[in-house]
């Protein structure tokens, strides 16, 4: 499979792709990022027969392969593959239509340019696209310490919520204790870490990833500063982070870091609770944002070490998220 040896998610979430209809429509998943090109795929292009849209807001036309696309093109491979190739599904089957993903250029190679990424937001809220992945952070200070959220992107990142939108971004390499990256920092994102290996049924984070406690509200000399009204709005002064956990090191990528676990959490979130069976709610077939949490904070499958690593829902798992739903 190329994943840790102990990272089970491509045939589980196959088989949930395969033996569960729910006569779900073809969903978007899009992946903001440094565009697509098979040519510099790490995992044979997998994606590439899956594209349903393309465009690239560094230039303002619709070619996402010109230049380092070797990021994103790994990234968009990685959910492709965590689906069991989608382009494989028996067409008798969830998917009528395998086109799901949408390629949103915002850089070049490691290089994500915040302008750009806002505008691939706001194409996804006005698209209606259902799973966003987002595996890049900008360092964010505050007194000094990287774990306050600054708030750039929330009131965007909650009117996707509000509307069907869930976000996933890592929390980032920069083996911080401390507080994570943003848009990882906001409370409207799934944010993700990386787990190394699996050992004695405990799965243990990998020593680059970061984690920590992200401030809403700072207090100084008895006055309340906001760093981000919206997320202190929904979550109080302050919460933990990430809310979960997946594997990191891939041995087909060749490449360690949590831009490599968030994909993972994307196919598990689009898999397990977008196609869960039975009524449609006030939203379709969209759960809410905060079902979506439960579910990731109850169904995890193994816990994090060490234990101050990982206060949310370790590692999730796109079979449990599904009879979560389907229950």
């Amino acid at each position: 499979m190329g994943f840790l040896e102990d990272a089970l998610w491509y045939d589980r979430i196959k088989c949930v792709m395969i033996a569960y209809d729910s006569d779900v429509d073809p969903m978007q998943i899009a992946v903001i990022d440094s565009g697509y090109d098979p040519d510099e795929s790490r995992l044979n292009g997998e994606a590439s027969n899956n594209i349903r849209d393309t465009i690239d807001f560094t230039d303002g036309d619709r070619d996402v392969s010109d230049g380092d696309n070797s990021h994103g093109t790994t990234i968009t491979d990685l959910i492709a593959r965590a689906f069991g190739d989608v382009d494989n599904i028996d067409p008798d089957g969830m998917y009528d239509d395998p086109k799901i993903f949408c390629i949103l250029k915002a850089g070049e190679g490691l290089d994500i340019y915040r302008k750009y990424v806002r505008q691939a937001i706001e194409w996804c809220i006005e698209n209606d696209v259902e799973v966003v992945n987002m595996s890049f952070g900008f360092l964010t200070w505050y007194g000094g310490v990287f774990k306050s959220c600054p708030g750039w992107w929330c009131n965007l990142f909650r009117q996707g919520v509000e509307s069907g939108v869930t976000w996933v971004a890592i929390t980032h390499n920069d083996e911080s204790k401390k507080g994570v990256r943003y848009p990882a920092a906001s409370y409207f994102t799934v944010s993700v870490g990386a787990y190394s290996h699996i050992e004695g049924g405990y799965a243990y984070r990998a020593d680059y990833s970061n984690y920590g406690y992200v401030y809403y509200v700072k207090y100084e000399r008895g006055r309340r500063i906001p760093t981000c009204p919206y997320c202190y709005g929904a979550a109080g002064s302050g919460e933990f982070h990430p809310y979960c956990y997946d594997a990191g090191d891939i041995i087909d990528v060749g490449a360690r870091g949590t831009s490599n676990a968030a994909p993972l959490v994307t196919a598990a979130i689009a898999v397990g609770v977008y196609s869960a069976p039975g009524e449609p709610t006030s939203q379709g077939w969209v759960p809410g944002y905060g079902n979506i949490l439960d579910a990731i904070w109850s169904c995890h499958t193994y816990e994090v070490l060490p234990e101050e690593s990982s206060k949310r829902g370790d590692v999730i798992d796109a079979t449990v998220l599904w009879s979560h739903f389907a229950n």
